[in-house]
Formats: C-alpha cells, sequence, structure tokens
C-alpha cells in the first residue's frame, strides 16, 4: 500500500479536478512533490520504496517519474555579465552557418527542418534567412556581398569566412549542428506537449494521449 501521504495528496488533487483520472499536468506537480519527499528518506531501500510506490499510484513508470522531476523548474541564475567573446552557442551556429556555404544541399536540408528563429543570434536569424532565400532562388554565393546588401550581415560573413576552416570536417559540423537544433526544439516543444496530454486525457482521446506521451518520453531517451 502507498504510503498515507501519497493517499492523502491524491484525494486532495482528486477532488480538485472533474474525473477520477488525475491529467498528466496534475500527476506532474504531485511527482514533483513526491520526490521532494522522497529526497528527505535517507535509507535508500526505504527512499526507493517511495519511489515505486509514487510511480505506481500516478500511473507511471519510475523513468518517466523521474524524467518529470527533471523538468522542475530552478531559481533564474543571476544574469551574466556583457562580454565581447561570442558564447559558445554563437561560436556553433557560426560554424553552422560556415558549413551551409560549402554545399547547397546543406541549405536545402536545413531549410527543411529549421526555421531562423531555431537560431539564437538575431543576426544569424537574418543570416540564415537571406542564405535560404537566395539559395531557393538559385544565387550561389561566391562572396560575402553576394549574401546581401545588409552590412552587419555582410560583416560577420566576411569574420566567419576569415577562420580557418577544414572542408573535410564539413558533413560531421553540419550534423552536430543539426542534432543541436533538434534538441533545442524539443525543448521548446515539451511544455506545448504537456499541455495537449492532459487536455487529451480529460476529454478521454486515450490514443492521442498515449501517443504524445510517447512522443513526450522519446524526446528524453534521445538525450539519455
Amino acid at each position: 500500500a502507498a504510503p498515507d501521504i501519497i493517499e492523502y495528496r491524491l484525494r486532495v488533487a482528486r477532488a480538485a479536478q472533474t474525473g477520477a483520472r488525475l491529467d498528466f499536468l496534475a500527476r506532474e506537480r504531485l511527482a514533483k512533490e513526491f520526490m521532494e519527499l522522497a529526497g528527505l528518506i535517507h535509507d535508500v531501500t526505504r527512499r526507493n520504496a517511495f519511489i515505486g510506490d509514487v510511480a505506481a499510484q500516478l500511473d507511471l513508470s519510475e523513468a518517466q517519474l523521474r524524467r518529470l522531476v527533471h523538468l522542475r523548474p530552478t531559481t533564474a541564475p543571476p544574469s551574466a555579465p556583457v562580454s565581447a567573446t561570442p558564447t559558445m552557442t554563437v561560436r556553433r551556429e557560426e560554424e553552422f552557418l560556415r558549413v551551409l556555404l560549402e554545399d547547397d544541399a546543406f541549405v536545402s536540408e536545413a531549410r527543411a527542418a529549421l526555421t531562423a528563429e531555431d537560431f539564437e543570434e538575431p543576426l544569424h536569424q537574418r543570416m540564415f534567412a537571406t542564405l535560404a532565400e537566395r539559395t531557393a532562388a538559385g544565387i550561389r554565393a561566391t562572396s560575402p556581398s553576394d549574401l546581401g546588401p545588409d552590412p552587419e550581415q555582410i560583416a560577420r560573413w566576411s569574420l566567419i569566412l576569415s577562420r580557418p576552416f577544414e572542408p573535410a570536417g564539413a558533413e560531421r559540423i553540419f550534423a552536430d549542428g543539426m542534432k543541436a537544433f533538434r534538441h533545442r526544439q524539443d525543448q521548446a516543444d515539451r511544455p506545448r506537449i504537456k499541455e495537449m496530454i492532459a487536455a487529451a486525457e480529460r476529454s478521454g482521446d486515450t490514443d492521442t494521449a498515449s501517443r504524445l506521451l510517447e512522443q513526450f518520453n522519446r524526446s528524453w531517451r534521445s538525450e539519455e
């Protein structure tokens, strides 16, 4: 039997919503609460048993339970001081843009999977949009000035092209970049998917809820 605290909190949660089964968002809130309690149990055997009871009562596997808890929000860190040194993300975006100049096939594949907003740096957003538009129009860039009249874009392209580059590594850089963008897309999409799971469960659409839950779990498994 589940500990009294689990049964009590489940009764309170069920009383606060319609339907006997708690929706996904309600189960997530309880999972976070219960896992905080689990952290206070020092005996490993008792703690694991408690976590197993929580998972069973919330109709989740222990892996799903731990994934939900991993989403727990934390207090925002203090703002980092402004630095003239590009962040790792910005530098990787620059490497990715450099690779796109190597082969129009890279641009076509990126256009099919990404939007300009997937880039973190606003200037890179404009650069990707310009490159994608010109490639789609059949315009092949041979110099920074071929990539549009925007002086800021031309200056950044000139900087990127001034750095050492080994064409043999282009495919690896492109593949790594696409993987990083997909990861960022998955992270941004998770809150929306959770809302959709909860809505499907509340409406009784179990097929849609199961499909979305598998999509949610798949995005986590890709990082494990």
